[in-house]
């Protein structure tokens, strides 16, 4: 295939795509979002590399479903059922989820293009109520340095108290 034809069909393929993301609600958008995020951590907690025991294929989707969701549901245990990287996995969905994948794509956009496109304020809109003198770029950095900063504190937290309980480092960790 020439590099010619395959920039066509890239050119197509993303004129599609941004055919049916722009031709829907900001909230129908936000709701294919939650969707795809899911299926994908679906996806991925059914490879079976991942697991150390069997898992279902409906088990797997609750388990991104929840996890994405953070509800903290699970019909199979986790620790038991996936090795290292399924409960890596099973991390990423419940971090997506926590600071909100809208959150998240955002400030991958504002990473990788610096900008962001009026569908994209349409989304985020539709996503988080604020009030016009907030910058979206600023609130959307807080939120994560705020996520984050919270979290390696409750990280540290957990870990003192869990080596006064006599527990190995790694095993606190």
């Amino acid at each position: 295939m020439s590099s010619h034809v395959k920039i066509n069909y890239t050119r197509r393929a993303r004129l599609a795509y941004l055919r049916f993301f722009n031709s829907r609600s900001p909230q129908l958008n936000i709701v294919l979002g939650f969707l795809v995020y899911t299926l994908a951590g679906w996806v991925l907690l059914c490879l079976p590399f991942l697991h150390t025991q069997p898992v279902g294929w409906l088990d797997n989707l609750f388990v991104a479903t929840s996890a994405i969701s953070t509800t903290g549901l699970a019909p199979v245990s986790v620790a038991d059922s996936y090795n290292w990287g399924g409960e890596l996995v099973v991390l990423l969905l419940i971090q997506a989820g926590g600071i909100g994948y809208m959150t998240l794509t955002t400030y991958y956009l504002l990473l990788t293009t610096r900008r962001i496109t009026r569908w994209h304020e349409n989304i985020i809109g539709a996503a988080f109520t604020m009030p016009d003198s907030i910058e979206l770029r600023d609130f959307i950095r807080s939120a994560i340095v705020f996520t984050v900063v919270m979290e390696l504190l409750g990280t540290v937290g957990f870990l003192i108290s869990f080596l006064q309980a006599d527990m190995g480092f790694w095993q606190a960790l």
